[in-house]
């Protein structure tokens, strides 16, 4: 393995590593979270904004990963994976910085949440695309497996990270992420190429709108499904 297929490797590890751990990292320091933020979440007025703060970031990588698919093959993979992680380390910072509390706090950490669901649905399509540039076929397989362990690795270590992290204070979970995004977009913009040239095609917008309408909706309703009658 050369010294670009290298780079290559753990770059993309990193970023979906840093994509499955985030969202567990939030799940195990919830009640840290909402004690900061003087939030009650078991009361009945505050199950919508506890169900958006779970769920937000999923319903925002789920709706759009075919949408983050096709501009990545238009407009180049290696540069929205950085863009990814970009976005990914705006949104953490402005989650750390967080000075609200009650319900317009909980609302600004799901809209922030929601914004990072942009990074990080970048970051797992552009993986796996990346890699696909750089190996062949022979070499695929491994890069890919590899990548794939990254993000189970990342799921079980955003426990940890995150049980350990909010002990001391909930915000230095989102330091921590927004930490590793600069690193991350500042490596990556200075060892990824977009090896594959940028397909010249045009995008479904209304394909592609309805897909993540549909799926939105999907998810919407399940969740809203979940909160008890009156």
């Amino acid at each position: 393995m050369n010294r670009k297929k290298l780079l290559a490797l753990t770059n993309t590890s990193i970023g979906i590593f840093m994509a499955f751990a985030n969202y567990n990292m939030i799940i195990i320091a919830l009640p840290a979270i909402f004690k900061g933020l003087n939030f009650n979440p078991t009361s009945p007025d505050s199950l919508g904004y506890l169900i958006w703060v779970i769920l937000g970031y999923m319903v925002v990588t789920a709706s759009l990963v075919v949408t983050f698919g096709r501009i990545s093959d238009l407009k180049g993979r290696a540069r929205l994976y950085t863009i990814g992680f970009l976005i990914f380390a705006i949104a953490s910072t402005l989650l750390a910085s967080i000075t609200s509390t009650g319900n317009l706090g909980v609302m600004e950490m799901i809209i922030f949440r929601l914004l990072q669901g942009v990074g990080g649905g970048l970051l797992m399509v552009n993986s796996t695309a990346v890699l696909t540039d750089y190996f062949d076929r022979r070499e695929l397989g491994k890069a890919l497996g590899l990548n794939q362990v990254a993000g189970l690795v990342g799921g079980v270590a955003g426990l940890i990270i995150g049980g350990i992290l909010s002990i001391y204070n909930w915000r230095f979970i989102f330091v921590f992420s927004a930490v590793v995004g600069i690193i991350g977009t500042i490596w990556s913009a200075l060892t990824l190429k977009d090896i594959q040239k940028p397909i010249k095609r045009s995008i479904d917008v209304i394909g592609n709108t309805l897909f993540a309408l549909g799926i939105t909706i999907l998810l919407i309703s399940v969740t809203y499904g979940l909160l008890p009658y009156n």
